[in-house]
């Protein structure tokens, strides 16, 4: 027996080690360990403002960078905001498309209404891609990959001048755009991966205004999904804060657990990076490359506990591997 379980997760592990930069069918390539597992009991790699990879130089409306962005346009020309601002908003550096075929499976998208183009945008501070182009970006995703499951949480929504029409008619384009694929909300446990394929399903999608939520059954409440933020610019307080969460909190069946692994700037971060030759992180850029030269140590007293999204900014085919080897019950393989 201990034979065979051996040789089951030596099968796993190399098939976990794909080819370099594209991991896009790891649930199907495993269904034969992974179809009885709940779709909340696996471990996910995530990215953390998944549209940001291009970002425009303009502001969207009630936007800010960790609050900060209002305190540099008091003694900053327009154009040296933008590209400040640029640093501290850009949390991705390639597209919805090429993190899903990274390995991927779940995508925090930050939406507003934009007057001006009349249309919805994703944002982070600045305004990223129209919303549309993201859409189709996981719908050629999903139609190449049909029995991959994707988490798509939509949230922000500071700016949506017409109210609930504007949400209405937000959550009326998503369903549309993914018919049929959208999994309803559980009355109790989260489904398996064999009972959500047998449904012919791909996508749960939560929607952070919760009225509006608890008005169609295929979009769910942000109250299904636990994620907590660590806020802080520093490596040890962040871990510090993240394993106290993870310690504490008390995990529900229907719920989806997020360890948010990125650090966050403070405002004496962001003012200390506009002075040139001092020490410190002057994008998130530099955060995310010392978090991901800790992440490998993080991620192996992190696989002892039950299973979680984990999300990244700057998330790259390195860090989403180690993230799906920690399924295998092996230790973390060096890529």
């Amino acid at each position: 027996m201990k034979n065979l379980s051996f040789i089951r997760y030596g099968v796993l592990a190399s098939l976990l080690i794909a080819s370099p930069g594209t991991a896009a069918d790891w649930m199907q390539e495993n269904e034969h360990y992974l179809a009885d597992k709940h779709l909340n009991k696996i471990f996910i790699a995530g990215s953390h403002d998944s549209a940001t990879y291009k970002l425009e130089d303009t502001f969207g409306k009630n936007q800010s960078i960790s609050h900060n962005i209002n305190l540099l346009k008091y003694f900053l020309i327009s154009f040296a905001v933008t590209k400040i601002s640029k640093k501290w908003s850009q949390a991705q550096s390639v597209s919805i498309l090429e993190q899903l075929e990274s390995g991927i499976w779940y995508l925090d998208l930050r939406v507003i209404f934009r007057d001006s183009k009349k249309d919805f945008y994703t944002v982070h501070g600045l305004y990223g891609p129209r919303l549309s182009k993201i859409l189709d970006q996981i719908n050629t995703f999903l139609s190449l990959h049909p029995k991959e499951i994707l988490i798509i949480q939509i949230g922000d929504l500071r700016y949506m001048p017409h109210g609930d029409a504007d949400h209405y008619k937000l959550v009326n384009t998503l369903r549309s755009v993914f018919e049929g694929k959208l999994l309803s909300k559980p009355s109790n446990s989260i489904p398996t991966l064999e009972e959500i394929w047998q449904q012919k399903k791909q996508i749960v999608l939560i929607y952070e205004n919760d009225a509006v939520a608890s008005q169609y059954e295929d979009i769910w409440p942000k109250a299904q999904i636990n994620s907590y933020w660590g806020n802080s610019d520093k490596l040890n307080v962040l871990k510090q804060r993240l394993d106290q969460n993870i310690l504490t909190q008390d995990r529900q069946a229907n719920q989806f657990f997020v360890i948010q692994s990125q650090l966050t700037p403070s405002s004496e971060t962001i003012k200390a990076s506009l002075v040139a030759c001092t020490p410190g992180y002057k994008s998130l850029k530099d955060m995310a490359q010392d978090v991901e030269k800790e992440l490998p140590t993080w991620l192996t007293s992190w696989q002892h506990y039950k299973p979680a999204i984990i999300i990244t900014d700057f998330s790259n085919y390195k860090i989403h591997q180690k993230i799906i080897n920690l399924n295998t019950g092996l230790s973390l393989k060096k890529l």
